[in-house]
């Protein structure tokens, strides 16, 4: 993807830490949490800047598909969420908390109530860019942490395919908690806060 609004250079960008954050600029998707793999010239010249990335230059692929049918929605929080948003019949849910992955279940016990009796898997993310879920800072977040997975620092978009992997391959949804290929880091420097 283009490193900025010239044809200069793109840059090499991990598939599962990037988001577009402008409709119409080219150098719109940028890493999240994390820094471009590469900086590529158009000279063919390539600059590595993650240092800890290992070219995989013999792999095996593993197919593994999804099932169509399952079915997971998007939540995003928001003042005055009313259980009533939540779908029936589904086989997970991403939410996009607030913050550090918060809900308004003290204003509405009824969305808490709702959420306490699923028998799906519900990943919570942060609607903020940059940063991670952590449910153990303020009491909403350790109130949901019973019924809700976190999902770290994924992006939302990534957490959606994990948990659709998980499921249409009867893996354990718990794995969202563990990082199966880069989709969460272990720590994140505040130099992220910055666009590359």
């Amino acid at each position: 993807m283009h490193s900025s609004m010239d044809d200069g250079s793109c840059y090499i960008l991990p598939g599962l830490k990037v988001k577009k954050l402008h409709s119409s600029r080219r150098d719109a998707f940028q890493p999240i949490n994390t820094k471009p793999i590469a900086l590529i010239d158009t000279t063919g010249k390539i600059k590595q800047i993650t240092k800890n990335y290992t070219r995989k230059d013999k792999r095996t692929l593993e197919v593994s598909y999804f099932n169509e049918n399952i079915k997971i929605a998007f939540l995003k929080a928001h003042p005055n969420m009313h259980h009533s948003e939540i779908p029936p019949k589904l086989d997970g849910i991403i939410i996009e908390g607030t913050g550090l992955g918060h809900l308004p279940i003290n204003s509405n016990p009824n969305l808490f109530s709702e959420i306490k009796k699923l028998k799906i898997p519900v990943v919570m993310c942060t609607q903020t860019i940059f940063g991670r879920v952590n449910m153990n800072v303020y009491a909403t977040g350790r109130t949901l942490q019973e019924y809700v997975i976190s999902g770290s620092d994924m992006t939302p978009e990534t957490a959606f395919i994990k948990l659709a992997w998980l499921l249409s391959n009867k893996k354990d949804p718990k794995l969202m908690l563990s990082n199966l290929k880069g989709e969460i880091n272990e720590r994140i420097s505040n130099e992220f806060l910055q666009i590359y």
